[in-house]
């Protein structure tokens, strides 16, 4: 597992008071990227900036990808209306998180391996090689498919998902609430101005964001 700690550790720079600035960043891309990608739940999306900040301490030492990742995978569930079951379960980088912690304590056995590789799929786009062969994608989908512990890895990666749900200590808030939240906002008179639309041939919406 030394590999999977290499690559997830792969900051960039030492300092962490620096790197906290470089994961709120990411948290902004990821939320213009959700209001361009769900237009009918961008006033939502625009007000998971602050959960998602909060959520954002656990991945100082990691790789920006995962983080990523993570605000990626939430506001997709926002985007899709989800419940709040669903909007709370664990994400693909968190059980990665999850996963990297039990392999500092202990040596894992291999259908946590194999959960491992297929949530580093999920995240990251790929499988990692870690056997030093120079193994293609396709020849290790293959050895994941022909395990043992292929399916009852994704019924692990299920409950371990219900589990990080469970003790998150920022939970994410329902569709509910992020449209009482909008709907305060207007009763105020703080309605953002981030969202014009502009008339060409058909209604298009253009973001900006706006302090």
């Amino acid at each position: 597992m030394d590999k999977f700690a290499q690559a997830l550790t792969q900051v960039t720079g030492t300092n962490k008071f620096c790197r906290v600035f470089d994961l709120i960043e990411v948290c902004e891309q990821e939320i213009n990227r959700g209001m361009e990608e769900y237009p009918m739940r961008a006033e939502m999306i625009y007000n998971m900036f602050m959960p998602l900040g909060k959520m954002a301490s656990p991945f100082v030492d990691f790789t920006p990808d995962l983080f990523r990742s993570h605000c990626r995978e939430i506001i997709a569930r926002i985007g899709n209306r989800l419940g709040k079951e669903e909007l709370n379960c664990g994400t693909s980088a968190e059980c990665i998180l999850c996963i990297y912690d039990l392999t500092m304590l202990q040596p894992v056995t291999q259908d946590c391996g194999t959960m491992y590789y297929k949530l580093w799929k999920i995240v990251f786009g790929e499988y990692p090689d870690l056997t030093g062969h120079g193994m293609t994608q396709e020849e290790i989908e293959r050895e994941m498919t022909h395990s043992s512990y292929d399916g009852a890895a994704e019924i692990e990666i299920g409950i371990l998902r219900k589990s990080i749900g469970k003790k998150r200590k920022v939970e994410v808030p329902t569709l509910e609430e992020l449209e009482e939240k909008r709907a305060d906002d207007f009763i105020r008179g703080n309605t953002p101005k981030w969202m014009e639309y502009q008339h060409s041939n058909s209604f298009q919406y253009v973001m900006r964001l706006e302090v």
